[in-house]
């Protein structure tokens, strides 16, 4: 909870800070949906099953120069997919244990998303974007599951050795976490139309890839296409903008 109020802060203090800034600056709303495009380690065997999840948040955008803004988003991500074959092999040497787990693995997990994004706008209208930034991913809910059959061999090396043709062999079957908390680079492309005076509508497709994961991920890398539309009302105009409409 504590990371959660420390990433809503920085938002706010942020937004209020571009705020104050006499350029274009729009709030709003987006949704959409997300196609989860993970994947596993070379070394494991596992086939993705990839799903569609949603997404929702609000955004805040400020433009920083003609033909440049800086974009924060605060957000809900539903992240789905399924993993068949998935292969691990450990050796332990302390305990003299040689250990491989296979099955299948349900995700299912809800995420916080808080994002820090460049839009470069062509044209003399801005309708046309480019995008790049970062996103960190918080882990507020799992309902994905582990479902793998454990063997685990002896080395003869130990005290009371257990030939290898005779393995512990048990069934995992339990809640699927990883500490799924990671930080993401983003790049995408959109468009966006003005419907009023005040009112904008964005679309755009947005690609997501896990830089560096902040746990051990068991050799599951994540990543995702995302497709969004948002409404933003503009707060305020830029004085170039004000003085054409005024004209």
């Amino acid at each position: 909870m504590i990371k959660l109020v420390y990433v809503i802060f920085i938002f706010l203090f942020l937004a209020q800070f571009l705020y104050s800034q006499e350029r274009l600056s729009l709030i709003g709303l987006h949704s959409g949906v997300n196609y989860n495009l993970n994947y596993a380690h070379e070394n494991n065997s596992a086939n993705f099953s990839y799903n569609l999840g949603w997404n929702y948040g609000v955004t805040f955008e400020k433009e920083v120069s003609k033909t440049l803004s800086i974009n924060y988003q605060l957000g809900n991500i539903r992240s789905k997919a399924i993993v068949n074959n998935y292969f691990e092999y450990m050796l332990n040497s302390v305990n003299d244990t040689i250990s491989k787990n296979i099955g299948n693995i349900n995700i299912d997990q809800n995420y916080l998303q808080f994002s820090l994004l460049v839009r470069k706008y062509f044209t003399s209208l801005k309708r046309i974007f480019v995008e790049v930034g970062w996103d960190y991913r918080a882990e507020r809910k799992n309902r994905g599951s582990w479902n793998l059959i454990s063997t685990r061999y002896y080395d003869t090396a130990s005290i009371e050795p257990i030939e290898l043709t005779e393995p512990d062999i048990r069934t995992i079957d339990s809640k699927f976490s990883l500490g799924q908390n990671f930080l993401g680079i983003n790049f995408g492309i959109g468009t966006r139309i003005k419907l009023s005076d005040n009112i904008v509508c964005t679309l755009s497709s947005r690609f997501n890839n896990q830089v560096k994961p902040l746990l051990e991920n068991k050799g599951i890398h994540f990543r995702n296409f995302e497709l969004l539309i948002g409404l933003s009302y503009i707060l305020t105009k830029s004085e170039s903008q004000i003085i054409s409409e005024d004209l």
